[in-house]
């Protein structure tokens, strides 16, 4: 039939099409569902699951976790869009096993098609399911408002769903609020409010150390000015946040396995980070640059290497450096830090000098919350820290002062309480968020400090004589230095005896008595 060569599923499947195409397939009978079985209700679409406000586009996958003897509904519906769109979109229900549970195709237009229903899915062990939203070709897919349930004896469990990016549609001018909660693999959660949030086609990530600069987990700390540029927008080289539509379930497993592939963090308690010791690497025998290596354990972030350059015992000195490097460490690992070899005053640090050296870590629970094209939020952010050390801190950070387009009261920098929303501008379609990243941020304050390594700079390189010296002796060692060094010796002394004799011989000539100092 039309409708099963559009549709594949195990289990119970069916599409919301014609009334009439409906109750023919009841009477004859589909694949999975048994003859006298009552029918659910497809599952309700949820506002904070995506709703009608926040469309999810092709490209994004959500990820469940259910246990053992829990079902799985997945429910997509083509979404409401004013702009015509070149592809149908796709989705694909993997299990945790790695078995494709279901996939069904929503048309980008027509009255077929515009629904799919994969429900009571069951699998045959705990772990994590994969809903993939795909399109079907190139160019943009028609967006589809969603619902995926964990259901426990028939009912839903809140806090089951989550994804790594969540990309949506909205219709021009449809301000919404939405609410993410947001936890690391370090065990941070937090929770954001989006007030009046339209992004048209627009997207939200989080990562611990946001945009950062090539090949680095150094955190660019503004909103640059486009979509491209000097840095990276690889947020999960440096660590990601998982977006969760609900609170985090409390029963969540520290990792599990991903349809049928590798486990993966999902939510743990809070790690607390440690500095070690420090050990001191310079580029070469006589040279004051290189690098320093700080042993870190558990610190998604920023560590500060702090070098007392001075040698008096404090950090805090003028000529004194802090150098604030990128790093992202599960466990523990020795991480390096470059240092130039220069001062706090911009002058070289000399050789033979006494310094000391620390890390440390100011602030713990970084997350930055990565928005991209969004041509309105005009009711801002609001931001709280829900666990650890100082919960329920709302501070939120930005920077957009580099950017000289950045010219209105909301585009300032700025750390303040966001409670009630920080940082709005009103809806355009050629507002200042339309294409480009924007970032906030959050932290908690920390005071954490590793070993103080006790060291001198390497010596200062020797002179040329000393050199020269250096390299004859080397050479003398070579396979046949012995025989060398015994034939430069026997014509050192060779000459200077001619050269004796000769002054000897000048000296008698001229009826002088030999006077040479230093000789018998």
């Amino acid at each position: 039939m039309m409708q099963n060569e559009s549709m594949r599923a195990i289990g119970r499947t069916r599409w919301v099409g014609i009334a009439g195409v409906i109750l023919l397939l009841g009477a004859i009978g589909l694949p999975g569902v048994a003859h006298g079985e009552e029918k659910r209700e497809a599952p309700a679409v949820k506002d904070f699951l995506g709703g009608k406000s926040f469309a999810v586009q092709t490209g994004t996958t959500l990820y469940a976790w259910s246990d053992e003897g829990e079902t799985v509904d997945v429910n997509f519906e083509r979404a409401r869009i004013t702009e015509k769109v070149k592809q149908d979109g796709t989705v694909v229900v993997t299990d945790p096993s790695g078995e494709v549970r279901g996939e069904c195709v929503i048309k980008k237009s027509g009255k077929s098609g515009k629904s799919c229903d994969l429900s009571d899915l069951a699998a045959p062990s705990a772990g994590i399911w994969r809903v993939d939203y795909r399109a079907s070709g190139d160019g943009k897919a028609i967006p589809a408002n969603w619902n995926v349930a964990v259901n426990a004896g028939g009912r839903p469990i809140s806090g089951r769903v989550w994804t790594d990016r969540y990309q949506v549609y909205q219709d021009p001018g449809d301000g919404a609020r939405i609410d993410l909660y947001y936890v690391s693999e370090g065990g941070y959660q937090y929770r954001a409010v989006f007030r009046g949030y339209n992004g048209l086609w627009s997207k939200f990530e989080a990562g611990v150390a946001g945009l950062t600069r090539p090949d680095t987990c150094q955190p660019l700390n503004h909103s640059p000015g486009g979509m491209s540029g000097d840095f990276s927008t690889d947020l999960a080289a440096c660590g990601i946040y998982k977006i969760f539509f609900e609170a985090p379930a409390k029963d969540l497993p520290g990792s599990a396995r991903v349809a049928g592939g590798n486990e993966t963090w999902v939510v743990n308690p809070v790690r607390e980070p440690k500095l070690g010791e420090v050990v001191y690497q310079p580029g070469g025998p006589n040279q004051v640059a290189g690098d320093f290596l700080v042993t870190v354990t558990d610190h998604q972030g920023t560590v500060n290497l702090e070098l007392d350059l001075n040698g008096d015992g404090d950090f805090g000195d003028d000529v004194d450096r802090i150098i604030t490097w990128g790093v992202s460490v599960v466990g523990t690992q020795q991480v390096a830090i470059p240092w130039d070899g220069m001062a706090g005053n911009e002058k070289p640090v000399r050789n033979n000098r006494d310094i000391q050296a620390r890390g440390s870590i100011d602030r713990i629970g970084s997350i930055y919350f990565v928005n991209s094209d969004v041509e309105g939020r005009s009711g801002g952010i609001e931001v709280e820290y829900l666990n650890g050390p100082n919960a329920g801190d709302r501070t939120v950070y930005w920077d957009d002062s580099p950017d000289p387009e950045a010219t209105n009261a909301a585009d300032q920098s700025g750390h303040v309480d966001s409670l009630g929303g920080a940082r709005s501008w009103a809806f355009s379609t050629r507002s200042w968020g339309n294409d480009r990243h924007i970032q906030d941020w959050s932290f908690v304050e920390a005071e954490i400090t590793g070993e103080v390594l006790a060291v001198t700079t390497p010596p200062r390189p020797p002179k040329h004589s000393d050199a020269a010296a250096g390299a004859a002796t080397a050479w003398w060692q070579g396979p046949f230095g012995w025989v060398a060094a015994a034939g430069v010796v026997t014509s050192v002394l060779g000459l200077s005896f001619l050269l004796f004799s000769s002054r000897r011989s000048n000296r008698r000539d001229d009826g002088e008595e030999s006077q040479l100092v230093g000789l018998p």
